[in-house]
């Protein structure tokens, strides 16, 4: 009923994502929207309930069938989220790049009071993504980080206790389609250079 100030011992609360949906993938600003489950599990303990952000979600576009069930002695909440989310491209190796499209997670509660588990409580890409993609080829794991880092703007505010947070981030790896971008870009161009240079052969 009401989230305590600070917690007797540490809870370990464990994350995951399922991807059901992956479109938009837009080089040039940085962003994808992705259609995704998102689950936490966690002991039940007095006085507190995760809070969990998603730290580079641009925008929310849908949340639906949320529920909250109890498994065995844990509680799983569960949520179906729809947004346009962030995530590094480098291009230096296009049309043969690599990329990871990212779901970064962290909570409101600090390190000592809450912390994720080194391993996701459930993770994967539906069959449905796989072919999804016209430019990229969709990788059927995913995978999983989990991190402590300080939030260092906050240092003044906790006086000599330094705010650290845990960060978990699941990942889906994508390639990207060479035979798309060479047919459609480098054979023509390849073309029209090879017409020009016949002007001074005839």
């Amino acid at each position: 009923e009401k989230l305590a100030e600070e917690l007797a011992e540490t809870v370990t609360v464990s994350v995951g994502v399922v991807m059901v949906g992956l479109y938009n993938v837009n080089e040039k600003s940085g962003t994808w929207d992705g259609d995704y489950y998102l689950y936490e599990a966690w002991k039940p303990h007095e006085g507190f309930v995760p809070e969990t952000e998603i730290m580079n979600e641009v925008a929310r576009l849908h949340e639906a069938n949320a529920g909250l069930v109890k498994q065995g002695d844990r509680c799983v909440r569960y949520r179906r989220i729809r947004s346009t989310l962030s995530s590094r491209f480098n291009l230096r190796l296009f049309p043969f790049d690599r990329q990871t499209l990212t779901v970064q997670l962290s909570d409101n509660w600090l390190t000592g009071d809450m912390r994720y588990e080194e391993k996701a409580f459930i993770r994967g890409v539906d069959d449905a993504v796989l072919g999804s993609l016209s430019q990229w080829d969709v990788g059927q794991d995913m995978s999983y980080r989990r991190e402590t880092r300080l939030f260092k703007w906050e240092e003044g505010m906790w006086g000599d206790d330094r705010p650290y947070y845990d960060y978990a981030t699941c990942g889906v790896r994508v390639r990207r389609h060479t035979t798309f971008h060479l047919t459609k870009f480098f054979l023509p161009l390849f073309i029209i250079v090879l017409v020009s240079i016949t002007v001074f052969w005839v």
